[in-house]
C-alpha cells in the first residue's frame, strides 16, 4: 500500500489507485500521520481539517466508506483498517507493506545529514533523493503543497514542517555541490530558483557564488542589484552576507574562488618537539578539523588561513590565538 500526502493525497493499493472522496481523504491524512486514533482523536483530526460532519457516528460513516473504496479496487484488502476496532482506527501492517511518501522523505534527509561530515558527494546524492521523493512535479524553495487540499491548523503545521524541511535539503545540496565545485552544473537550478515567485537571500547568495566561479562576476554584482530593488519593494533590508560577498567579488577575493574539498588540507600530526605537517592531495574532508599550522586552508566561502595571515569576511572560522584554530561548521551562520 502506497499512501501519498507531499502534494495531493492519494492511496494506491496493489499498484491501483483508490478512488477519494475529501472525507475519505481526511481519514488517510489522520491515520498515515498519527497512525493510530481513538474517535476522540479522530473527532479532532476531522474537525481541525475540515468543515466535515465530526461525531462519532460521523467517524464510523467515514472510515466505512474508505473501507469500501479499498474493497472496490482490492477486494483481498478490505481489511487494512481492521473492522473488530470500534474505539481505535489504523492500517493494519500485518496486512500490507505500508509506504508514505513523508517517511521515506524524512529517512532520506536524516541519511544524507548523517553522511555530510564524511562524503559530501553520497550528502549530495542522498538529498537529490529525498527531493525527488516529492515526484517531478517539485518546485521551488519549498518544494509544493503537503497535503494540498486540506484545510485547517494540523494541516499548516505540517506543511510548514515539511516545507521547512525541504528548503533545508535543497538549501544543503546546492551548497554542497557548490563545495564540489560544480557551480556550472548547479547554476540554471539557482537561476530558476532566484526568478520564481519566493526571493530567498540565502539562494541569491549562492547564485552569486557560482556565478562568480563560473567566471561571471559581472553578472554576479548585477544579481545583488536586482535581489536588492525586490527586497525593497517590501521593505526589507539585504542581508549583510550579500553586502559581504559583494565586496568580496569586487575585490576579486581569493577565498571565493577554490572549493574546500579542491584544496589540499594539511594534517595535523601529534609529534614530540617541533610541529610538523604534512599535506595530502584531497582527502576525506573532516567536519571539525583541529589544525596547529597550515600552508593554506580555505573554509568554504567565508573564511581562509594563508600561513600565518588570516582573512575572515564571514563566520566560518573562529581563530583562538595565533598558532591554533578551530574552523567550525559554521551551519546556523552560513547560507
Amino acid at each position: 500500500m502506497d499512501i501519498s500526502l507531499l502534494g495531493r493525497v492519494s492511496l494506491r493499493v496493489d499498484e491501483r489507485d483508490v478512488p477519494l472522496t475529501p472525507k475519505a481523504r481526511v481519514v488517510v491524512s489522520a491515520l498515515a500521520i498519527d497512525k493510530s486514533l481513538t474517535t476522540g482523536q479522530m473527532i479532532e483530526w476531522i474537525s481541525a481539517t475540515s468543515d466535515l460532519e465530526a461525531d462519532p457516528e460521523a467517524v464510523h460513516e467515514h472510515v466505512r466508506n474508505l473501507r469500501a473504496a479499498i474493497r472496490s479496487v482490492a477486494p483481498e484488502s478490505e481489511n487494512l483498517i481492521p473492522r473488530n476496532a470500534k474505539t481505535t482506527y489504523r492500517f493494519d501492517e500485518h496486512a500490507a507493506t505500508i509506504h508514505i511518501d513523508v517517511e521515506r522523505f524524512e529517512q532520506l534527509a536524516e541519511q544524507a545529514r548523517q553522511a555530510r561530515p564524511r562524503d559530501l558527494a553520497l550528502f549530495v546524492r542522498l538529498s537529490r533523493e529525498a527531493m525527488a521523493v516529492w515526484g517531478p512535479g517539485y518546485r521551488g524553495l519549498y518544494g509544493g503543497e503537503p497535503l494540498a487540499g486540506l484545510v485547517g491548523p494540523k494541516v499548516d503545521e505540517h506543511q510548514k514542517r515539511l516545507r521547512g524541511l525541504f528548503r533545508m535539503v535543497r538549501l544543503g545540496c546546492l551548497e554542497a555541490e557548490l563545495e564540489l565545485g560544480r557551480h556550472r552544473d548547479v547554476l540554471p537550478e539557482l537561476q530558476a530558483m532566484v526568478n520564481g515567485p519566493d526571493l530567498d537571500q540565502t539562494v541569491v547568495y549562492l547564485l552569486m557564488l557560482a556565478l562568480h566561479r563560473d567566471g561571471r562576476s559581472e553578472e554576479a554584482l548585477t544579481e545583488l542589484e536586482r535581489a536588492r530593488d525586490r527586497v525593497m519593494e517590501y521593505g526589507g533590508a539585504v542581508d549583510r552576507r550579500l553586502k559581504t560577498l559583494f565586496q568580496d567579488i569586487k575585490r576579486d577575493n581569493p577565498v571565493l574562488d577554490l572549493p574546500l574539498t579542491t584544496a589540499p588540507v594539511a594534517i595535523a600530526r601529534p609529534l614530540r618537539g617541533a610541529l610538523m605537517t604534512e599535506e595530502q592531495p584531497t582527502p576525506p574532508v573532516q567536519p571539525f578539523p583541529h589544525i596547529d599550522h597550515v600552508e593554506l586552508m580555505q573554509t568554504g566561502a567565508n573564511a581562509k588561513a594563508v600561513k600565518n595571515n588570516f582573512e575572515i569576511s564571514g563566520t566560518g572560522a573562529t581563530i583562538y590565538s595565533a598558532d591554533e584554530m578551530k574552523f567550525t561548521d559554521g551551519a546556523a551562520d552560513s547560507p
